[in-house]
């Protein structure tokens, strides 16, 4: 060995197992057959013919997976996951069937000359785990009251009404409508036929139908006070009592007892136009044939 050789290389030769393999370690990297350095160290084994006991990737077919226990390759030290790189001094880096190469050098019955690298292991970069994207705070919806219009909708009567913000004063209602003038002490509810469940308007604390919307119709509930709706089914039930719905002569009767009652109209069925208001109408399911008795010809 040259000075210049020693200065590229050391070597070390062990014998084991009565010579049946020698391995000869390289400290230095090993060129491959490209010329260029690999990039980890490689090992040269001398190895005599037999069986080595390696099973080598089918993806990869020079790389080496499982060596066998106590086999010839495992006993020289060749390890999983080193590369073939040359057999007797030819490179098998593009060889697709390993296996044969050695069988057919083996047979030879000749020692030959294997170099191996140890491909150094890929730790896979671990994904970043991506920050949660935090979702942005909802936009409140801001919802403005109306202001214009709506339809109120009672018995026969469809009037509109101004609305300011969404509101409207039940008095303005009650004025317009004179509910309470016919039936004292009575209370007013709005409902929105649209809606389904409760369809009913809320009131506030000022007596204010709220919530209402322009454009929108409404229809006019009411429910009247116990003790006065009991008056006057009692009052009304006397005045039927004594009516007789076949003469006009009690007209003047009639018409007294609404005005003690507070109603200002009489029945004018029996002047020969059917009444349009049921408190004051003596027989109102028969308004039409009654008014058609006293000289209505209908329409």
């Amino acid at each position: 060995m040259t000075d210049d050789r020693k200065k590229s290389s050391s070597t070390k030769t062990i014998s084991a197992q009565g010579d049946a393999h020698v391995v000869t370690i390289s400290l230095s990297p090993i060129k491959s057959h490209t010329g260029s350095k690999p990039t980890e160290p490689s090992r040269e084994f001398v190895l005599q013919p037999g069986t080595l006991g390696l099973t080598f990737d089918k993806d990869k077919p020079t790389t080496v997976v499982n060596v066998a226990a106590r086999s010839s390759a495992a006993s020289a030290g060749i390890l999983p996951n080193m590369v073939l790189l040359t057999v007797s001094g030819k490179s098998v880096v593009n060889s697709t069937d390993v296996n044969k190469v050695l069988e057919k050098v083996a047979r030879t019955n000749k020692s030959y000359r294997c170099v191996f690298r140890l491909e150094p292991k890929v730790i896979p970069t671990p994904t970043p785990t991506p920050e949660p994207i935090s979702e942005p705070e909802p936009t409140p919806v801001v919802v403005v009251p109306d202001t214009g219009k709506v339809t109120l909708h009672y018995n026969m009567y469809s009037e509109m009404f101004d609305i300011s913000l969404g509101s409207l004063p039940v008095a303005t209602v009650d004025s317009e409508y004179c509910l309470s003038d016919i039936m004292p002490g009575c209370q007013l509810l709005f409902a929105d036929r649209s809606q389904f469940g409760n369809p009913y308007v809320n009131e506030d604390e000022n007596k204010c139908f709220t919530g209402l919307r322009d454009g929108r119709e409404y229809w006019v509930y009411i429910i009247e006070d116990p003790v006065q709706e009991q008056e006057d089914r009692a009052k009304m039930a006397k005045l039927i009592a004594e009516m007789d719905v076949e003469e006009t002569g009690k007209a003047d009767d009639y018409s007294e007892a609404c005005r003690e009652m507070g109603m200002t109209e009489s029945c004018s069925c029996i002047e020969g136009n059917p009444c349009v208001n049921e408190l004051c109408c003596r027989d109102w399911y028969r308004r039409f044939e009654i008014a058609a008795k006293n000289g209505w010809k209908g329409h």
